[in-house]
C-alpha cells in the first residue's frame, strides 16, 4: 500500500504509460482498493489491485459486482524481468493470504489480454480463480 513504490515504474517493458499508472494509482486510492507491489531496489518488477470487499469494478470494458465478501484482484501489470511464472504466482498468493485473512470468501481475477500467457492461465486454474472476462 506504498504509493511511492509506483514511482519506479518506467514502462519500458509495457504497453502502460508511467503516467497512466499514476493516475490510475490515485482512482484505485480513492476507492480504498488495496496496492501490492514487488521491488528490487530501485527497480519496480510489478505491482497489482485489490478491489474493497463487495466494491463494484471497473476498469476498461469490465463491469463487475463482487459479492459482499468478495474482492477482485487485478494484476495489471505483470512485468517480464523475473520468470513470468514464479513471479505471478507470489504476488497472487500474497493478495489471497491478505484477503482471506480478511474475512474474504472469494476472490476473483481480472488479467488484461496482454498478459494471458499460458503460464499464467495455468496458475489461475490450479489457485481455482474465477476469471472474470
Amino acid at each position: 500500500q506504498v504509493f511511492q513504490d509506483l514511482l519506479f515504474y518506467k514502462g519500458a517493458e509495457s504497453k502502460i504509460s508511467r503516467q497512466r499508472v499514476l493516475a490510475d494509482a490515485s482512482k484505485r486510492f480513492s476507492r480504498e482498493e488495496t496496492l501490492f507491489t514487488l521491488r528490487n531496489g530501485d527497480d519496480l518488477l510489478t505491482h497489482a489491485w485489490m478491489s474493497k470487499p463487495g466494491a463494484k469494478y471497473n476498469n476498461h470494458s469490465i463491469h463487475y459486482k463482487a459479492q459482499a465478501k468478495s474482492v477482485v484482484m487485478d494484476c495489471m501489470n505483470l512485468n517480464l524481468k523475473l520468470p513470468n511464472g514464479p513471479v505471478f504466482k507470489s504476488i497472487v498468493n500474497s493478495m489471497l493470504n491478505h484477503s482471506f485473512g480478511s474475512g474474504v470468501e472469494n476472490a476473483f481475477i481480472f488479467l488484461p489480454k496482454t498478459y494471458e500467457h499460458k503460464v499464467h492461465a495455468k496458475i489461475i486454474k490450479e489457485l481455482n480463480f474465477t476469471k472474470i472476462d
